[in-house]
């Protein structure tokens, strides 16, 4: 398998709680997947330690046979926030990264420029970031992820902070990005319609500590549409699971107080 996490628990310094608990999941290459669950079920973590951000207590995690001990290049992170460089263009962003790899400079612009191109930002290269909406800044950081050319794109809700109109235009140019370049991807999602909308897989999880509930294969054909009757009836089963790990964390928390 492409991406393989064997047996991985998490427990954090100076505290007896598990993040996350003997996690076993394989991802084959191309693949999209999303993890979904109640807050705090670990989710982030999971992916942190994919990103090698993390280190796990126990366990193990391979990315194309190596062994992830460090952050490293064949693996992106996109996050919640855009993180870009306010004093950089929105060219000079996406060429950070690049510039980092040492390559050519004429291929560097040739490079940056095909994937703002790809998130139809070409006629802004030349903004501040102070400039852009919410929306635009999010696929300025998505393209500096792709133009990195990693194995693995990792998303931590990057949609979360944008308005509902905004989200669902990018969620339309993200999956037409992926059927187009196919990368490897890892979504961390709290909506169950955004993991139904782009994921080949879904991944849910329980909460204290966090352990895979269930993995459900999405087969649905591509592009999908939110108002689908095969669409609707995978979102409201995922959503009971998600619901009733919700329901159980809450009655666990009431039964400590």
């Amino acid at each position: 398998m492409f991406l393989e996490i064997r047996g991985v628990s998490k427990k954090f310094d100076n505290t007896a709680w598990e993040a996350v608990s003997d996690i076993d999941l394989t991802i084959k290459e191309g693949e999209f997947i999303c993890l979904v669950g109640p807050s705090g079920c670990g989710k982030s973590t999971l992916l942190n330690m994919v990103a090698g951000l993390e280190m796990p207590t126990s366990g193990e995690i391979y990315l194309d046979g190596q062994k992830i001990t460090a952050p490293g290049a064949d693996r992106v992170m996109m996050f919640q926030d855009a993180a870009l460089f306010p004093w950089l263009t929105v060219l000079e962003n996406v060429r950070f990264g690049l510039r980092i790899m040492k390559k050519d400079p004429a291929w560097i612009e040739e490079t940056a420029m095909k994937y703002l191109d790809m998130v139809k930002l070409s006629k802004f290269a030349h903004y501040r970031v102070h400039e852009l909406s919410g929306g635009m800044k999010q696929r300025v950081s998505m393209a500096r992820a792709l133009a990195i050319d990693s194995k693995i794109l990792l998303m931590d809700e990057p949609f979360s902070a944008l308005d509902k109109q905004t989200i669902n235009k990018l969620r339309d140019e993200v999956a037409q990005i992926w059927e187009r370049t196919r990368k490897t991807v890892i979504m961390v999602t709290h909506s169950v319609e955004e993991a139904v909308f782009f994921g080949d897989r879904v991944v849910t999880m329980s909460a204290h500590p966090g352990r895979i509930r269930d993995i459900i294969p999405i087969e649905l054909k591509r592009p999908r549409h939110i108002d689908e009757i095969d669409f609707i009836t995978y979102r409201k089963a995922i959503l009971e699971e998600v619901r009733s790990e919700v329901d159980r964390s809450e009655e666990e928390e009431l039964g400590k107080a």
